[in-house]
């Protein structure tokens, strides 16, 4: 399985504005000083966006690809609206349909992302194949 979450962090003002020009599956918001831990906090505003799982490497990227394009058409760049955006993307390895993973970040999702002012940060993580066919 493969997965991806937005995380977007700014002022709250700023949050608000990206808020109103695209209508973002909002998964989980904070406010700055909102606890992270018992000794950690918050340093601004944000919200995480869940983008749809992927069986394959191949499709989670059509799904980026997609959802950076609508951003895009939606004249989103989060760097101009004084916000910090970060994908962060699962690739789950270790099961027999995908024991390793590779994505190819293409120069065009390079230039997407540059242009909604999005980073993409890759994570491995093992897959129990067990514990998957319980669930």
């Amino acid at each position: 399985m493969n997965i991806a979450v937005l995380r977007i962090q700014g002022n709250e003002k700023e949050i608000d504005v990206v808020k109103a020009l695209y209508p973002f599956n909002i998964i989980g918001e904070w406010e700055k000083g909102d606890s992270i831990s018992r000794t950690r906090f918050f340093s601004s505003s944000g919200f995480s966006v869940d983008l749809p799982d992927a069986d394959s490497p191949t499709e989670m990227l059509n799904n980026i690809e997609s959802f950076f394009n609508e951003l895009s058409s939606s004249s989103i760049n989060f760097v101009n609206l004084n916000l910090t955006a970060n994908l962060d993307v699962g690739l789950g390895v270790g099961e027999c349909e995908q024991y390793a993973a590779e994505y190819e970040i293409s120069l065009p999702l390079m230039e997407l992302a540059l242009k909604v002012g999005a980073s993409i940060s890759l994570t491995a993580y093992p897959v129990n194949e067990i514990e998957q066919t319980n669930d």
